[in-house]
């Protein structure tokens, strides 16, 4: 009992002084196993040349030890990095890397119920007997460690018979500093598809007389100033195609004028194509189509969300106009748009109109009425566009 509780203890120390035998360093940064094998690379590139000086009578030589921090170089990657040594001193062409499968980090041996391990090497005896076995000239070791910016790196090969250094060298790489993480990028705007325009221009409406009925002069069109506000919808589809509602007011500024009738003097009453009305509404729905887009700017580049401009565009739609004396005249139209500026634009566009008779002056010889209808124009002379 006593004995395996010694065997223990001498496990755990064993263990303990296996440890003892990495070199530590001090690393300011961590490094992944690839970035390691970068560096060791970098660090070992002019090793053949400074093997130039290796005494001409050590030919074979043995990879005995890599010593290395075990909590930055595990046991596997410690392997690596001792096969890329010795390809690196065996490309030299000075000295010849001999395989010693002996040569191991613990050894363990038991005899009687007791169990004895070992950390490389115990005595100069064992590393000459290997020698002498493999027909060994020197023996290699390795040893690496970091500071906060290098890896150091020194290998050393001695004489396998006297274990005199026969040959050493230091080696360094300052460890690249990783450059700083790229700024987030910009955050995109928020893609708009709503936007608004206003615009204000001329307007007339077709009127015809009634033989007989009438009774003034009327002329081809009751013409009207003219104010509107129109919302679009971009679709998620495409830029080209917008769907819009726009309304607004028509202010009566040239129509029908008083005149004699039969002799009696008639006077017009204040309607929607005569006298002097304050407004007159309209509203209508369509879609908007761009028919010649504009090449795209520079800033439509920088800025995706920008709203591209229309050479040309036009508008498909339906509506209604309440003329008073009316039920309300519905239009079907088209009008054709230009882009001055990304905020100005002109527009133009005539609609079908349908016709209603409507009293226009009331007297004794009966009720004056004209022709409302058939013919719509309408010239928006500037709009503001707010448009995504």
């Amino acid at each position: 009992m006593k004995k395996l509780k010694c065997s223990f203890i001498m496990f755990l120390a064993v263990v303990l002084f296996s440890g003892l035998t990495c070199v530590s360093g001090v690393s300011a940064v961590q490094l992944s196993d690839k970035e390691i094998l970068s560096l060791v690379d970098l660090t070992i590139n002019n090793l053949p040349d400074r093997m130039v000086d290796i005494p001409p009578e050590i030919r074979r030589v043995a990879f005995i030890s890599m010593k290395a921090d075990r909590s930055v170089v595990s046991v596997p990657l410690a392997k690596q990095i001792q096969g890329k040594i010795e390809a690196k001193a065996a490309s030299a062409g000075k000295i010849t890397m001999v395989y010693a499968p002996e040569v191991k980090p613990i050894k363990v041996s038991a005899s009687e119920g007791v169990i004895t391990l070992s950390s490389g090497f115990q005595t100069s005896d064992e590393i000459k007997q290997l020698g002498e076995k493999l027909r060994l000239d020197g023996l290699m070791e390795g040893e690496m460690y970091f500071t906060s910016d290098t890896l150091y790196m020194n290998v050393r090969i001695f004489d396998a018979r006297n274990m005199a250094i026969v040959w050493s060298h230091e080696l360094s790489s300052v460890i690249p500093v990783p450059p700083p993480p790229p700024p987030p990028p910009p955050p995109l705007p928020v893609k708009k598809y709503t936007g608004i325009d206003y615009g204000f221009g001329i307007a007339g409406l077709q009127l015809r007389d009634i033989p007989g009925v009438t009774g003034v002069d009327v002329p081809d069109f009751a013409k009207y100033y003219c104010l509107d506000a129109r919302i679009s919808e971009k679709t998620i589809f495409t830029d080209k195609v917008r769907f819009t509602l726009a309304g607004g007011l028509l202010s009566l500024f040239s129509g029908l004028k008083s005149g004699d009738v039969a002799g009696t003097h008639v006077s017009v009453d204040n309607t929607s194509v005569s006298g002097r009305v304050l407004a007159t509404v309209f509203a209508r729905i369509g879609v908007r189509i761009s028919l010649i887009p504009r090449k795209l700017s520079d800033e439509k580049i920088a800025n995706p969300f920008t709203k591209p401009r229309d050479i040309l565009a036009s508008e498909v739609s339906v509506g209604k106009i309440w003329v008073r004396g009316t039920s309300g005249l519905e239009t079907l139209g088209i009008r054709f748009e230009s882009d001055i500026t990304r905020v100005l634009s002109v527009a133009a566009g005539f609609s079908y109109v349908t016709s209603e008779d409507t009293v226009i002056a009331s007297s004794a010889a009966g009720n004056r009425k004209v022709t409302v209808g058939g013919m719509y124009y309408e010239i928006s002379l500037l709009r503001f566009n707010f448009m995504p």
